[in-house]
């Protein structure tokens, strides 16, 4: 969630007391952080190779959960309630009525919505409430648009043929419903099985979203094992369950039934890949397994709330051992024992970063002389994450340049998986053999208050 997906300083005086005398060895605590100081500046000359050395903590935004850290949590005993206490506290466990929730399938937007023939199936215009079973016989249905309307259209062979339902072009939405699962066809020509109902929704003249509509308890099947390794601990798995579903009731509650989807599937929202993938050759995925889908059937309606409302309970893979302060007073920035209690590649890590990535983002710098950090968020190792960067060059023509960015704009310039060996969040540093740093010796930005527990700090989604 990323996802995808400010700090500010909280006292020690919080819902962390409970929560230690449950589990016997709490490993989070909430401790102020330091203000960021404006006298901090590190200056990284470029290297002759022009490819910078980066070390850094963490993988994503680091706000709200983290999942590194609910798995170690998890491994030291504590349970589910208590790891997502901890991760957004001062808000309060609620059971959910069940009720549905809209889906966009982000890889299927375009001309058509094409699902596989199957038995019982059934399509409807919501505007017109024109309704029919579809007979055997074709072994594709879609709902195709042109500047007309939407129309309802069978596969027999190689030939598409036009299907009545009501009387002329449709408004839609169209609905295919009826089996427990519907396979919907992409572009690419490899398909996945969803739960629920699947609708055709036009979103210009000549254009079509596919939305899946289906009860919230069976959306989480689908997105709980790709948001975390199904080999984790169940109370991990369990907060991760409360985490999605909590995040996903907040986006409905937003929506409110309006416009055409409550969520999408992707990194920018949740990730969701409905219950079983086909390759275009046929070869079936199975993509619920039972680790997960008992995770979810476990904590069944559970979410956190705040002020009677669903959190937006946003999380990330790790946040190298501090969170940072979200939009919301439940999202807060803390220190964080649980993240690195189990080993793993993203609490800790080193990175590359070129000098050519970065003046490719930001062509004004030119030729690109050294990086300037000038800020940092005061919460955790080396003063936090970075939140002001000055980046110095050369023209063209040979005037000095200086480009201010942030560090998930740098970041941005050479993040992994896009760029192999890259960074993964704005809490990195270039070590002082390639960096020279201008700190008051003194200067200590993690908080000393002592915490139960410790770990491996080796090192996401």
């Amino acid at each position: 969630m990323r996802a995808p997906r400010t700090q500010t300083s909280w006292t020690a005086r919080t819902s962390w007391a409970g929560v230690g005398a449950l589990v016997g060895a709490l490993v989070l605590s909430v401790a102020a952080a330091p203000a960021a100081s404006g006298a901090t500046v590190e200056v990284a000359e470029r290297p002759a190779d022009g490819v910078f050395v980066v070390e850094g903590r963490g993988w994503g935004h680091g706000r709200g959960m983290s999942q590194w850290g609910a798995q170690g949590a998890a491994t030291a005993g504590v349970d589910a309630d208590a790891i997502v206490s901890a991760y957004y506290p001062g808000t309060t466990r609620t059971v959910l009525q069940p009720a549905p929730i809209r889906v966009q399938l982000s890889g299927d937007e375009g001309a058509d919505t094409v699902v596989h023939a199957a038995e019982g199936l059934t399509v409807t215009d919501l505007t017109s409430a024109a309704t029919a079973p579809l007979p055997a016989g074709p072994s594709r249905w879609r709902v195709a648009v042109d500047s007309t309307g939407l129309r309802v259209e069978s596969l027999t062979g190689a030939t598409w043929s036009a299907f009545a339902l009501g009387a002329g072009p449709l408004v839609g939405p169209v609905r295919f419903s009826g089996p427990g699962f519907l396979r919907v066809v992409y572009p690419s020509g490899a398909s996945r099985d969803y739960r629920g109902a699947v609708q055709a929704v036009r979103t210009a003249p000549t254009t079509l979203a596919s939305v899946v509509v289906l009860p919230l308890e069976d959306y989480l099947l689908g997105v709980v094992p790709r948001e975390a390794p199904a080999s984790w601990k169940p109370a991990a798995l369990q907060a991760q369950a409360i985490a999605a579903r909590s995040y996903s009731a907040n986006k409905r509650e937003r929506v409110a039934g309006t416009g055409s989807w409550d969520i999408c599937d992707t990194t920018s929202c949740q990730v969701f890949a409905g219950s079983r993938s086909y390759t275009a050759a046929g070869v079936a995925t199975e993509l619920e397994p039972a680790t997960t889908t008992q995770a979810v059937r476990a904590t069944a309606g559970v979410v956190r709330t705040s002020g009677g409302r669903s959190i937006f309970a946003e999380f990330s893979s790790s946040n190298g051992g501090w969170s940072t302060k979200g939009d919301f007073a439940y999202l807060v920035a803390q220190r964080d024992g649980w993240d690195g209690l189990v080993p793993n590649t993203v609490h800790s890590w080193k990175a590359t970063l070129r000098a050519t990535d970065l003046e490719r983002r930001f062509p004004a710098v030119g030729t690109l002389k050294r990086i300037r950090v000038t800020a940092r968020d005061g919460g955790g190792e080396w003063g936090g994450r970075v939140t002001s960067v000055i980046l110095e060059g050369v023209s063209s023509k040979g005037a000095s340049t200086s480009v201010s960015t942030t560090g998930a704009g740098v970041y941005g310039s050479g993040s992994w998986p896009a760029t192999s060996n890259g960074l993964r969040s704005s809490f990195w540093r270039i070590p002082a053999t390639t960096a020279t740093t201008n700190r008051p010796a003194t200067s200590s930005r993690v908080p000393t208050m002592p915490f139960k527990g410790s770990g491996p700090a080796a090192s996401s989604r």
